[in-house]
């Protein structure tokens, strides 16, 4: 059964910190069509604030402008949550991301826990191949970015190079 969390909590964060989350971000047009795409490149600020590099050629991107309610699914081990809120673009332009990027704070409406009772979640992963491994390091740099728009993020900035 789904549990209503209302803002991230500290097991939320760990796993989010501990891991490397992925999420799938839903929009809608301007006709209400909606849109989902998979974004991996966003830090925890608090726990009702997440900050996100959303590629601006994206039409996830060109949605949010238009109307900036978005709802999302965050995916690690042992964590699926259902948030949904309000995203506000901070910034045009991130230098260490590899294309035209925006920097987007998404304010956390609500948030729902949506794992169940004795049952592990494996969240989805990635890597880079061998001929893209220094993506690593940029990504490195991307989050580090990120989370500097906070100056006091409560919970560290780590992703498992390992996965």
């Amino acid at each position: 059964m789904a549990r209503v969390a209302g803002c991230l909590e500290n097991e939320h964060a760990s796993a989010m910190v501990d891991g490397r989350p992925v999420a799938v971000l839903a929009t809608t047009d301007d006709t209400g069509r909606p849109h989902s795409a998979l974004i991996s490149w966003f830090v925890l600020l608090d726990s009702h604030t997440l900050v996100a590099a959303l590629d601006d050629r994206s039409r996830h991107c060109r949605n949010l402008r238009d109307d900036p309610r978005f709802a999302m699914q965050i995916l690690a081990d042992d964590l699926v949550l259902a948030v949904s809120g309000r995203a506000e673009f901070l910034a045009a332009e991130l230098p260490s991301a590899p294309f035209p990027a925006s920097v987007v704070r998404l304010m956390l409406d609500a948030v729902v826990d949506q794992r169940q009772p004795q049952m592990r979640f494996r969240g989805p992963g990635y890597e880079f191949d061998a001929a893209k491994r220094h993506r690593d390091g940029v990504e490195r740099q991307v989050l580090a970015e990120l989370a500097a728009t906070d100056s006091r993020p409560p919970w560290p900035i780590r992703r498992d190079d390992s996965a």
